[in-house]
């Protein structure tokens, strides 16, 4: 019987000369990211897709940024979600990106919720990665052995970003910090012991962490967008040569101010069109 119902479905399309496969899509923007700055936009592309029917924007998901670059710029892919600039080697190779800032992320330290610490200094962070500072005693917080969390990754952009400013040219002490794979996994370790201490971009932080200053600095969002905050990892669009009609709708609606609260209910800051990389 159901059988029966499909082809008389598919007959009935195909009566009406619209192939049935497509009857319901709009037409297909695919676009490449990795997961942070793709779950970001899938909150501006839900709403867009609802909004235009006849456009569908999706987004493949990629381990890291060279591979959505590459996506891009070999045109496998109309768009790319990244948070990095292109290399020298990459402008080289694709001449054609075109790399537009559309937010910015801010990386945060974090503590277990029942730490008492609100604030670290940077000279506090650059001791502890030296090994000079081991008990939360020494920054105010309760005896017990510091357990600080940086990610394996040595080219991950929040490592080399937190790295650059708190140490600048000198080095951590080897066998002081714990190297895990993911910012997942600070996060997880984080929630579950009492003596770590780790970074996180804004949008992955959750709740079950507690968020501390760094330098007494509060989190402001007009310093994030100015760039006097220290430290910020931005996202951008890259597209290749001439953007086609629904793309060009597409990062029209994205920096409009709809799309902006959309993109800002992921905790990162919007930036407006004006700034382009």
């Amino acid at each position: 019987m159901f059988k029966k119902i499909v082809l008389s479905i598919q007959s009935f399309l195909i009566t009406l000369s619209i192939p049935y496969c497509f009857a319901f899509a709009g037409e297909m923007v695919r676009g490449a990211g990795i997961r942070e700055v793709v779950n970001i936009i899938e909150n501006v592309s839900r709403d867009f897709n609802a909004k235009n029917p006849e456009i569908t924007i999706t987004h493949k998901e990629l381990n890291n940024v060279a591979d959505v670059i590459e996506a891009v710029g070999t045109q496998s892919r109309e768009y790319g979600l990244i948070n990095r600039p292109l290399n020298e080697k990459e402008k080289e190779l694709y001449p054609e990106i075109q790399s537009y800032l559309f937010a910015k992320d801010v990386i945060v330290f974090v503590v277990h919720s029942d730490n008492p610490i609100k604030t670290i200094s940077s000279s506090q962070l650059k001791d502890i990665l030296q090994g000079k500072i081991t008990d939360w005693s020494q920054v105010g917080g309760d005896k017990g052995v510091i357990s600080m969390l940086t990610l394996r990754d040595k080219k991950a952009v929040e490592r080399i970003a937190f790295e650059k400013l708190i140490l600048g040219k000198e080095k951590m002490a080897v066998g002081k910090i714990r190297e895990v794979s993911s910012l997942r996994e600070i996060r997880s370790e984080v929630e579950l012991d009492k003596s770590a201490i780790g970074y996180l971009r804004m949008s992955s932080t959750g709740k079950k962490v507690k968020l501390i200053e760094l330098d007494a600095l509060p989190f402001q969002k007009a310093d994030v967008k100015a760039g006097t905050y220290p430290l910020t990892v931005s996202l951008s669009i890259i597209t290749n040569g001439e953007l086609s009609k629904n793309m060009h709708k597409f990062m029209d609606f994205l920096y409009s101010p709809e799309g902006g609260k959309f993109v800002e209910k992921s905790k990162v800051s919007f930036i407006s069109r004006e700034n382009k990389n």
